[in-house]
């Protein structure tokens, strides 16, 4: 075997077995926090209330505190009239569908319900069976 094939083959197995011992590492409690760390509580993450974020974009173009504040305080006074708004759009959309379905006969009415139903079946069936206890 010559020099250059013997030195490929040394390089190679070289880094496929540190490749094998990277997962192995990964795997290991201790490696992944440090003892302090393993101590104290993960901190609760609370989910940001709508009107304390800034639109899309506007934290990328370096607002300044008072800026970031100004932002929130004109999201915080629409936020209600937002709320309001959307509840009145759920409204209108259910009492849309019930007039649709007004419109529907008896047979239409019981293959939509089947379509529905089915709809959920297929939803389940895609879940992984539970245990039996």
């Amino acid at each position: 075997m010559t020099i250059v094939k013997r030195s490929m083959l040394v390089a190679t197995t070289t880094v496929l077995a540190i490749a094998a011992a990277l997962p192995l590492r990964a795997q290991d409690p201790a490696a992944r926090k440090p003892a302090e760390a393993q101590d104290r509580p993960s901190p609760v993450v609370k989910k940001a209330e709508p009107s304390a974020r800034v639109p899309d974009y506007f934290g990328q173009i370096g607002l300044t505190p008072e800026q970031r504040a100004e932002v929130y305080k004109v999201r915080k006074t629409h936020r209600e009239r937002i709320d309001a708004l959307k509840q009145q759009i759920a409204e209108a959309e259910a009492k849309s569908l019930v007039e649709c379905e007004a419109v529907l006969t008896d047979t239409q009415k019981k293959l939509l319900e089947n379509l529905r139903n089915g709809s959920v079946r297929t939803a389940k069936r895609a879940e992984p069976a539970k245990a039996p206890k």
